[in-house]
Parts: C-alpha cells; structure tokens; sequence
C-alpha cells in the first residue's frame, strides 16, 4: 500500500489520485489532515458490459476490497444513481457508492480505549472502484445488511418488482439498499413494512418522483409504504 501525506485539509481530485494509482499499480491512499484516507484501487469493474451492471455484483467485486483494507469490515449499504431497469452505467464518473463498516475490540488497545471503528466508502467511478476509509467514535453498532441474503433479488428483480407494483418502466431510478432498521430510523413506515432484513428502495427520477420498497431477501414490494 502506498501512501502519501496531503497538504492542507483535503486530497486533491480524484483525477490525480487515478494517475497515481496507475502508477503504483496498487490501492493508494491519501492520509488527509482530518485522519481520512482517501484512494483509487486500479481494480477495474468486471462485467460483460460494464453499461449494464446489477449493483448486486458491485457488491459482491467492492466486498474483497473492503476485506482487505480491514478484516471485519461487512456491508452496511450501497445506492446507485440513474440506474436503467435496476442495472448501473459502470463507466459513468459517479455511478454507485458501496458502504462497509465495521467496529470491534482490539484487546491490544489501552482499557476504555479498545473499540476499533470505521467506514470504508468505495465509489464506482469510471470503471473502477474509488476508495475513502475513515475512523468513527465506535458508538454504535452499525446496521449491517447481509449481502449474502441478495441471491435470490438483485437490483434489476427489485425493479421488475416495483414496475409490476405500477411504477413507470421507463426512466431512471435511483436505487438504494440498506438494513430495514436503518430505513425505518429514517423514514418511519406509515403502517406495517418494517423489515429488519436487506430493503431494495427504488425511486423514479420523474417529476412525479415514485417509490417502492422491496424485500431484498424475497423481491416482495414492502406493504403500508
């Protein structure tokens, strides 16, 4: 891992950052003066057209670079931005964002002391995966959501679901995950819905902006939302 000490309180463009990790041919990682570190991993993006990519499998490609920046990192959300029949644009310069968290005891660490936090926010971008890993207080407990629970609903059945509901089938949508408790926390549902499993949430980017919840372990749109 290469790394470098940034001047000021930011890291510069991610441009920069691009040509550098070219060059180390490695993840690089920028440390701010604000404790975050900030990188491009050259992992490109796989995909058999990397215009129509399920963000389910950006979940899967992002989870071996989250590991390997800290071994107890897990999923705790993802959002894609424009997706197209719930698929993502891979080669767009702001396509989706991936997000792990972690926060465990580090015995090594001085009593009261022992708590290790932190996020790690990889960002699709240009066909390649962006990286920011920062530390938080510890806390809470974060609200992971099981990635391994998505087999059986992707993106693009999540879409399919919210279409079948009577969203409009054309158009772009952002496309959120997240753990059912955090949804709830932010936006509390009107009757029922709760789910403290995965939820797909699938909003149409339309003036009439439309909404469906999603069940991401059975693809069922989410009742009382």
């Amino acid at each position: 891992m290469a790394e470098t000490r940034a001047r000021g309180g930011g890291c510069g463009c991610v441009g920069a950052l691009a040509l550098i990790a070219a060059l180390a041919g490695a993840i690089v990682f920028v440390v701010t003066t604000h404790g975050a570190f900030v990188g491009l991993s050259t992992r490109p993006v796989v995909a058999a057209d990397i215009r129509r990519i399920d963000i389910t499998d950006l979940i899967r490609q992002s989870r071996a670079i989250a590991v390997g920046a800290n071994s107890h990192a897990r999923l705790t959300g993802a959002v894609a931005r424009g997706a197209r029949a719930g698929l993502v644009d891979a080669s767009e310069v702001n396509a989706a964002d991936v997000t792990y968290e972690y926060r465990y005891a580090d015995p090594a660490k001085p009593a009261g002391r022992t708590i290790v936090a932190g996020s790690i926010a990889i960002a699709v971008y240009l066909g390649s995966f962006a990286v920011i890993q920062t530390t938080l207080p510890g806390s809470v407990e974060p609200e992971y959501v099981d990635g391994d629970a998505l087999a059986g609903c992707t993106s693009q059945a999540a879409w399919q679901a919210a279409v079948r509901s009577g969203i409009p089938a054309g158009g772009p949508a952002t496309i959120r995950l997240e753990n059912g408790r955090g949804r709830d926390a932010r936006r509390p549902p009107r009757s029922g819905g709760a789910s403290s499993g995965p939820v797909w949430t699938v909003t149409t980017l339309t003036p009439d902006e439309r909404r469906r919840d999603v069940d991401a372990r059975t693809c069922s749109v989410m009742a009382g939302l």
